[in-house]
């Protein structure tokens, strides 16, 4: 859902229509409902229609338009967000294990209540989290690979799998965010931006944390390496297809 934001995004800024501002909101709505650390989608979008309608169209009443948009899209937000909740609900009508973190007659409650609890109520355990892990990582460590990788076991046959990110794509990302504040290019600054927004909460988190929250600010990081590379290769098209392809 984070890609499909950048994507929806690069489309928006091309054609500039209705149907793409839904799909931008959307994406990022299901972005956040996978993981609440995806809110960064949303100030990508913010960036995106400032440039659009202030640096690059520089029009007089592009802040009003701004917050029309702003408004469609936060009503976009609102709304798939409960109705996602809502699903989320309607699918998991027998008791379980996560009962014990909500209320007792929490299941009693109106639909409306129930699911702002419920986000309250997991963004609070998630904030409180104090379990450690032996393949829990750091965030300094993930930019550069040093961390170990995570080890899951698959089933029962003695089958496991180690996740790690590619570490190319991963020290790219970090030079990416970088170089992104340095060009002149605003789409590329913006990437660095939302990597920075997506990354720098987690110096603050003291819960157990692994490389795989490292993967939002990674995609904006290598999409900001991308534009920035295209500033350096315009006349050299195929190195650049080339380039993301590699990535």
């Amino acid at each position: 859902f984070v890609a499909l934001s950048i994507f929806a995004t690069a489309l928006e800024e091309r054609y500039q229509t209705l149907p793409w501002l839904i799909l931008q909101a959307f994406a990022a709505t299901c972005a956040f409902c996978t993981k609440f650390t995806a809110a960064g989608c949303f100030i990508l979008i913010a960036l995106s229609h400032i440039k659009i309608l202030f640096i690059h169209n520089r029009r007089p009443d592009w802040f009003s338009i701004l917050f029309i948009r702003g408004v469609i899209v936060s009503i976009i937000f609102f709304f798939f967000l409960y109705v996602i909740m809502v699903i989320h609900l309607k699918l998991m009508p027998k008791n379980g294990y996560g009962d014990l973190y909500m209320q007792q007659d929490f299941r009693k409650l109106s639909m409306p209540v129930r699911v702002f609890k419920l986000l309250a109520a997991m963004y609070r355990y998630n904030a409180n989290l104090q379990i450690d892990h032996p393949y829990q990582s750091k965030w300094y460590q993930w930019p550069l690979c040093l961390y170990d990788p995570l080890f899951v076991s698959v089933d029962f046959n003695a089958r496991y799998i180690f996740l790690l990110s590619n570490p190319v794509a991963s020290i790219l990302s970090l030079l990416g965010f970088v170089i992104g504040f340095f060009t002149r290019d605003f789409t590329s600054f913006s990437y660095s931006v939302v990597y920075l927004i997506s990354y720098a909460p987690f110096i603050l988190v003291d819960r157990c944390v692994f490389n795989y929250h490292y993967e939002i600010p990674l995609m904006f990081g290598i999409t900001a390496f991308c534009m920035s590379l295209s500033q350096f290769l315009v006349r050299y098209r195929k190195v650049q297809i080339g380039f993301a392809f590699v990535i």
